[in-house]
């Protein structure tokens, strides 16, 4: 229950709260709670689809309601009051088995209605509640009713990869070098993924676990993006009714058609390899290897047809010096990708730019005329955009570009921090700021890398060239993009097949070649072997500017604490005390025997009072 005095701020002080006992609790599967707003009562139920609220009513006219409400909230078995039976001491059970959390991996949501995902490291137990085997990795995830299960698209890649081993139409010239000889299309590819145990939805009493729709005949409101950031500060921080009694925000209505809340089912992956993502890399040889092996896992999807759509650091994990690509919920068969860019998906600063912008910006070609049958009006021209494989590539570079951005080297002294830092800080600001639509610089970069009005590019460039030498290949490597360039150039100039739906219109497979990927590749391993055998580490920005800073103040510190001298300078003059000024100075200089008049002393004293100096 929250009781709360001042109605204006009552939901966001109850959205706060259940969104913290959601993320804070992995037991709970929905919350049900009420509030009072002085005589006037509301049932609430929140869940991974849909937030639904009472009418509010008067508990002291119609009692009735809340009495049925503690009778059912105090016999109802825990299933039916949002928590969850598989879940005890984070023993989680799937199946017949039974795993332990050891540490967690991912848990950063504190939204109510969303996937929830949730990663721990866990251990398998026996009978007995002993650990046996290795450690795995464990996902809980809440996914729409009708999405694709991971291991569905898992085994979808690979059963593509068979038919091609099969049929033999994938020469060797046209794949990546094999990891072992003679080594077929499916073998080698399951070297770039994670191994799935078991993927399976929660079952509780024997039923699937899912959120359902909202009720028939519902009202929707909809909160402003302050007023959910006013209600997760207000209840993270706990702030008190006095703290924020002047905040008068209000629900708004929302002026459009409902929102499709669409039902959700509770799913449990388990995955053998217990892997980092590029995010914990901080050596500069393990990237650049870890971005090469990155290409070529990114090549066998488009062997299969898949496209990834959600490429960034924390999808691509390295286990044993073999980088996986991970988190394929948002892959799709590239020729049944639908026209257009609603909904994007993916992590903005890593998004291919022209899914961002939602057009090809290279070669676009003339706009496409299509006569469908039972038209009256001329055809009228339309633009088309559709995902493809190259745009998966285009989040490696930017990916490598963020790294290159976010770090500084290892051995770097305070006055090389301070002579770089800020330009690579300014330059990871304006091209990684986050927005899901991709800024002008960052279009620029991309637009232009290849010509001379690509300042972006050339600021970036020369910025790298001067952080890791002129010699050195990892700025070399930026090169990469301009090699993209050209290949969405050739891509686009090609003739895109025109079926009768303007949704299906796309360029055909084989013009996404191999050499492609294989230039690429070529890049980053050239800067992998020229730093494999030295101990290049790097170190975040971030990290060294603080510590720079820090540096900075504690010689600050210590220059105000050291007593001048006349080496310092030679009108050296002792150091007036803190509560003296002008005023009291000229008022004591002004008796030559060294004492004042009452007036004069007085005055003084009553400026020193005034300023603080004396209590």
């Amino acid at each position: 229950m929250i009781r709360c005095e001042n109605v204006k701020i009552w939901r966001f002080i109850t959205l706060g709260a259940v969104g913290h006992i959601l993320y804070a609790d992995p037991c709970r599967r929905s919350v049900i709670a009420f509030t009072i707003e002085d005589h006037l009562m509301r049932f609430w139920y929140f869940s991974r689809s849909h937030i639904a609220v009472s009418a509010a009513f008067d508990y002291h006219a119609n009692p009735r309601l809340f009495i049925r409400f503690v009778i059912f909230m105090t016999f109802a078995p825990l299933e039916d009051l949002g928590y969850d039976p598989t879940v005890k001491r984070y023993r989680f059970t799937i199946g017949d088995k039974v795993y332990q959390t050891t540490g967690v991996i991912y848990e950063m949501n504190l939204d109510i209605v969303t996937r929830a995902t949730r990663v721990w490291e866990v251990v398998e137990l026996d009978s007995n509640y002993q650990p046996i085997g290795t450690h795995k990795v464990l996902k809980d995830v809440w996914l729409y009713f009708d999405a694709t299960p991971e291991s569905h698209i898992y085994n979808a890649i690979f059963a593509a990869l068979r038919q091609l081993d099969e049929d033999g139409s994938v020469p060797e010239t046209e794949r990546p070098p094999p990891l072992q000889p003679g080594s077929s299309l499916e073998e080698d590819a399951k070297h770039y993924f994670m191994t799935i145990v078991s993927d399976s939805v929660v079952s509780i009493n024997g039923q699937p676990d899912e959120a359902k729709e909202p009720p028939e005949g519902y009202v929707e409101f909809c909160y402003t993006v302050a007023e959910e950031k006013f209600a997760m500060e207000a209840t993270i921080a706990g702030t008190s009714r006095g703290e924020v009694d002047d905040y008068t925000p209000q629900l708004k209505r929302v002026d459009r058609a409902p929102y499709p809340h669409k039902k959700r089912t509770h799913r449990r992956i388990v995955f053998e390899e217990v892997c980092r993502t590029l995010y914990k890399v901080l050596s500069y040889a393990d990237f650049t290897k870890g971005v090469a092996q990155l290409v070529y896992g990114l090549e066998y999807m488009r062997l299969a047809g898949f496209v990834h759509r959600d490429i960034s650091p924390g999808n691509c994990l390295i286990f044993n010096g073999q980088t996986k690509i991970s988190d394929l919920e948002y892959a799709r068969p590239y020729a049944a990708l639908g026209h257009g860019t609603a909904p994007l998906t993916g992590t903005p600063g890593f998004m291919a730019v022209e899914y961002q912008v939602g057009k090809h910006l290279f070669n676009p070609g003339p706009v496409l005329q299509r006569i469908r049958p039972g038209m009256i009006q001329p055809p009228r021209k339309a633009p088309w955009f559709k995902f493809n494989f190259l745009h998966d590539l285009e989040s490696v570079l930017w990916i490598y570009l963020w790294f290159l951005l976010e770090t500084l080297p290892q051995a770097f002294t305070p006055a090389q921090i301070e002579q770089h830092g800020a330009t690579i800080l300014h330059l990871n600001h304006m091209l990684f700021d986050g927005y899901i639509r991709a800024p002008t610089e960052r279009v620029h970069f991309m637009e232009h890398c290849a010509t001379v009005k690509g300042t972006e590019y050339i600021q970036a460039r020369n910025a790298l060239t001067a952080v890791h030498g002129i010699d050195s290949k990892l700025p070399q490597a930026l090169e990469a993009f301009q090699c993209l360039a050209g290949c969405y150039d050739a891509v686009q100039s090609s003739n895109p097949l025109f079926p009768d739906s303007l949704d299906a219109t796309h360029w055909p497979r084989n013009v996404f070649l191999h050499e492609y990927y294989q230039d690429i590749h070529t890049y980053f391993m050239n800067a992998h072997e020229q730093i494999k055998d030295k101990s290049d580490q790097a170190r975040r920005l971030s990290d060294s500017l603080r510590e720079a800073q820090h540096r900075a103040q504690q010689a600050r510190q210590a220059a105000n604490k050291r007593p001048r001298t006349l080496d310092d300078n030679e009108d050296y003059v002792p150091p007036a005390r803190p509560d003296e000024d002008e005023d009291s100075d000229s008022a004591s200089d002004s008796t030559s025997n060294g004492t004042s008049s009452p007036t004069e002393e007085t005055q003084v004293c009553k400026k020193k009072r005034q300023r603080g100096g004396w209590a």
